[in-house]
């Protein structure tokens, strides 16, 4: 499963149960809780087949290449969401306490892509600006230029972010131009309206930009998979919602009367979240198809150091929240088969 190029601040060592043994890669975003927890509720439902297996059938998807790559459209197009008349999805969240459950009905998450273009100007000694065309220069003013796409052409009540992350002029001395400079970033809309719209102006400012300063620009390269928004369906977000209390309320019951495996690990509450998210999911792929839900599974505490956000070198699990992880799997699933819950779908 998907990890990404950061090198992990906690180092692997011989009788621990994490830490990438791999340099300069490491799972910043809980990819590998991730399989553990839903192998977990495969587990669980295995041992109570007897309850489900006459009223329907469940898929577990094992997917690689939600980092930029966009898996979830390459399982639907291998025919991974055939015959699904719902899915439900999960992600650690270190913003959120440990044990929560926390959801919302309608937009989750933002649409995302990426963007990379070359700003391509003349070079020239740093002691005589005049003979060159600064592309530094150019692109430092882009930086700024796009910023008032979302500040002042996009209200403030629908969300949008361009951020550049990566400006890169080469190797070289510190008294010479170069002749061209690298800019990547992403963009992100709480609406596909707003999406389509910061795409197009940010290609008409990177290009009108370079134009003042005497440079040019390459063509605006964008993902070959851009995300849609993440779009939860409000009556499987209820369902969620329901499952959660349920299992909120059976482990209270069993700390009452000291049945519980672990008492001390935290569970709950469950939560409606106030407002979307700038982050992105390619799980909005199968929100497009049938109806859907993501739910975030608080793992911060401060104590364990377990509240540093997702793509951090020092992010960790909580790993007493992974049989919840696999608890709420699992009961998710029994839920919607129990309440009979068809939703007519096309052929995926």
């Amino acid at each position: 499963m998907d990890a990404l190029p950061i090198e992990e601040a906690t180092k692997w060592q011989e009788g621990e149960d994490f830490g990438s043994k791999v340099p300069g890669v490491m799972h910043a975003c809980g990819h590998d809780a991730h399989v553990s927890m839903l192998l977990g509720g495969i587990k669980l439902l295995l041992s109570r087949r007897h309850e489900w297996e006459s009223k329907g059938g469940i898929t577990f998807v094992f997917q690689p290449a939600e980092e930029g790559k966009g898996g979830a459209k390459r399982i639907i197009s291998e025919g991974g969401l055939r015959g699904a008349q719902a899915v439900s999805g999960l992600h650690v969240w270190p913003g959120a306490s440990s044990g929560t459950i926390t959801t919302r009905p309608g937009t989750l998450m933002a649409a995302s892509d990426r963007f990379a273009f070359t700003v391509i100007g003349k070079g020239g000694h740093g002691a005589i600006p005049n003979l060159a065309n600064d592309p530094v220069v150019a692109a430092s003013a882009m930086v700024m230029a796009l910023q008032p796409l979302v500040s002042r052409e996009t209200s403030p009540t629908d969300g949008a972010v361009i951020t550049v992350s990566r400006f890169n002029t080469g190797e070289g001395a510190s008294n010479v131009i170069p002749d061209q400079v690298e800019v990547q970033g992403t963009l992100r809309a709480l609406t596909p309206e707003t999406f389509e719209r910061l795409h197009r102006r940010l290609e008409q400012v990177v290009s009108q930009t370079a134009a003042t300063y005497g440079c040019k620009t390459s063509i605006v390269q964008w993902s070959p998979t851009p995300y849609p928004p993440t779009i939860n369906d409000a009556g499987m977000v209820q369902m969620v919602l329901d499952v959660g209390q349920q299992l909120l309320d059976s482990h209270a019951a069993c700390q009452a009367t000291h049945t519980c495996s672990d008492a001390t690990t935290p569970i709950g509450p469950v939560e409606v979240i106030d407002q979307p998210s700038m982050a992105a999911e390619d799980f909005s792929f199968y929100g497009e198809r049938v109806p859907s839900v993501f739910t975030f599974l608080g793992i911060g505490n401060l104590k364990l150091g377990t509240d540093v956000s997702l793509h951090n070198s020092q992010f960790k699990m909580d790993e007493r929240q992974m049989a919840l992880g696999a608890a709420l799997h699992a009961a998710t699933a029994l839920e919607f088969l129990n309440r009979g819950d068809k939703h007519k779908t096309d052929e995926l």
